[in-house]
């Protein structure tokens, strides 16, 4: 007889214990599932006494059933184990001075099980609160721009976690130009802004944020907070340019020469 172990989502559940007894059969013998979470059960005579215990501690509350009529040909038998406990965070999110971000919308997604995600917003005080998710590492994805992802959450089981989240959103910006080395102003270049930061709580952020020159080669980012950021130009005919450039320090205007033969320069 064959079957399977999945959690409540379907996915799943690898190395779960299993042991099958039948006073009548005069059967007892134990097993594992294997890595997609399937499993065999050999020489099931039919009987109407089977008692099965499905395991897979800590995470998961054992299933445990008496009096199971097994042993018909051709029978599949699909288990379904839920999670022992669910967990809970309360975050506040800022930006680098210490405001509140207001109406950041954010997806977390648990980086334990495939699938398992649930949609969060931040208050006005730029709180937001998650119960009933997974334990283990989380992801926090923002769901509109700038693109936010922050990783190396961690929730333990049973616990509310808290902490404050620091996101590269603030008051500076960045604007320049981009030519050819002739000083013809170069439309439609590609420029992508990248921005990552560790914190001392252990998670990590990124922020990502891309723009396309206008018809005069002109280019405005808005909105960002301070640090030095990773930035990348790029146009069909040119060959690409990677700057590290910090707002807080120089807004702009930044002018960026590309070129099809030599490297281009920054000023």
């Amino acid at each position: 007889m064959s079957g399977s172990v999945s959690d409540e989502f379907d996915n799943p559940v690898p190395f779960a214990r299993l042991q099958l007894n039948s006073i009548s059969a005069g059967i007892r013998f134990t097993t594992q599932s294997g890595a997609d979470g399937s499993f065999l059960l050999k020489q099931v005579q039919p009987a109407d006494d089977y008692h099965l215990i499905v395991e897979s501690a800590p995470r998961y509350i054992p299933f445990d059933s008496y009096d199971m009529t097994l042993g018909n040909q051709g029978e599949n038998l699909d288990i379904t184990l839920e999670y022992t406990t669910r967990t809970s965070l309360q975050c506040v999110i800022q930006d680098q001075l210490g405001n509140a971000v207001p109406a950041l919308e954010l997806l977390a997604v648990s980086e334990e099980w495939s699938g398992y995600s649930a949609g969060i917003s931040s208050d006005q005080s730029g709180m937001f609160s998650l119960s009933n998710f997974i334990p283990g590492r989380m992801t926090l994805l923002s769901r509109s721009v700038p693109n936010i992802m922050i990783v190396g959450l961690v929730l333990s089981p049973g616990e509310l976690t808290s902490c404050e989240l620091v996101v590269d959103i603030g008051s500076q910006q960045l604007f320049g130009m981009v030519t050819g080395n002739d000083g013809v102003p170069i439309q439609g270049v590609d420029i992508r802004m990248r921005f990552v930061q560790r914190h001392d709580d252990g998670y990590r952020s990124m922020t990502t944020r891309s723009v396309t020159t206008n018809a005069a080669g002109g280019f405005h980012f808005s909105g960002l907070g301070s640090g030095v950021r990773e930035l990348s130009f790029s146009a069909p005919g040119f060959k690409g340019y990677e700057a590290e450039l910090d707002p807080s320090l120089y807004p702009g205007p930044h002018s960026i020469a590309l070129s099809s033969s030599t490297s281009p320069t920054a000023h």
